[in-house]
């Protein structure tokens, strides 16, 4: 018996222990969203006149993981404080985590298609993109209740508990699954939207893309090898975590999120040349000293090539560099994919 009661004292150390260190964890990922919050915003104020929408997209993404880490931090204070979960903490973390996740995927394939940068729409890709963000925000937040319910709620009991950790196991299933189309998607957008830069000599851009593939790229390797460490440690019998270091499979995950976030908000982040940079095609390099003499056709992409006789025609001499220096000799132009001027 009392060998029991010391266990038991014992486990209720360690669990204190880990909630503690992760309330620590997510404390320091509040602050650290709140600063890139701050800055984000303060920048984008700076620059209004020249914001453009992908930017937008990513300070309500902040935005949200702010909201995201100051609950879940609120949630476990107020379990270290009192052994209990609050309700209300409890659930808007899960619920804010849920949809930080889904919008999230939807930007980064809105990026990875090109928008902003290269394309000023997504025409019907926009529809599949919300019907994805829809079912992976209605699965994942199921999931993520019923396993929150089943590990929290005295009422079930060992039994119910269990019956309900077989159903996330299966929905979690259908998560998995829209989580691989995502990948697929976002890789397969990508390597598009990077091939027809490389088709237009779209060198600056091309290579902004090149750093958003290379950080895509490391953070789905750390995915996969965390995903395999996770298995093994879950399967084998020696378990390479114990009780004191499982926390550690959490804040993982978040920080590989964290570096994502940090790393699109750097590539894009707010300046006084980001609109006209998004909304301009690059000219091959000219010998100093030559002007562009570009023939624009004030139009949509949609209209036909036959009526372009009955449509004004605008022809201006202009270079733009989008870091204000001309070293490389790069002019830029209005594109076809843009805001409806079509080259001819």
């Amino acid at each position: 018996m009392l060998l029991a009661q010391r266990s038991g004292c014992l486990y209720m150390v360690i669990f204190q222990q880990i909630n503690m260190e992760v309330y620590r964890f997510f404390f320091f990922v509040t602050f650290l969203y709140l600063i890139l919050l701050i800055s984000y915003g303060v920048g984008m104020q700076r620059n209004k006149e020249n914001t453009i929408d992908i930017q937008r997209w990513m300070i309500v993404t902040i935005a949200i993981g702010f909201l995201e880490a100051l609950f879940r931090a609120g949630d476990l204070f107020a379990w270290n404080a009192t052994g209990f979960r609050e309700s209300f903490f409890m659930y808007a973390g899960v619920l804010i985590g849920v949809l930080k996740r889904s919008i999230s995927r939807c930007v980064v394939i809105m990026l990875c298609l090109g928008w902003g940068i290269v394309r000023d729409n997504l025409g019907p890709d926009m529809k599949k993109i919300v019907t994805f963000g829809i079912g992976y925000a209605f699965l994942s937040g199921v999931s993520d209740i019923l396993f929150t319910i089943a590990l929290t709620s005295p009422k079930l009991g060992e039994t119910g508990g269990s019956q309900l950790l077989s159903i996330v196991e299966w929905i979690v299933v259908g998560v998995t699954g829209l989580n691989l189309i995502c990948y697929c998607w976002i890789l397969e957008s990508l390597s598009n939207t990077m091939q027809y830069l490389k088709n237009n000599n779209q060198v600056i851009k091309n290579r902004l893309f090149e750093k958003l593939r290379m950080c895509l790229l490391f953070s789905a390797l750390f995915a996969i090898c965390w995903t395999a460490i996770g298995f093994v440690d879950m399967y084998v019998d020696d378990r390479l975590f114990g009780k004191e270091q499982e926390y550690l499979i959490t804040t993982m995950w978040e920080i590989n999120y964290l570096y994502i976030l940090i790393y699109v908000a750097l590539i894009f982040r707010p300046n006084k040349n980001a609109k006209f940079y998004a909304y301009v095609m690059e000219l091959p390099s000219i010998p100093e000293g030559e002007e562009h003499d570009l023939d624009f056709v004030v139009g949509s992409d949609d209209e036909d090539d036959d009526d372009d006789d009955d449509d004004e025609l605008y022809r201006f001499k202009k270079e733009f560099d989008p870091d204000d220096s001309d070293e490389e000799g790069i002019g830029f132009e209005m594109g076809t994919r843009q805001n409806g001027l079509v080259l001819t």
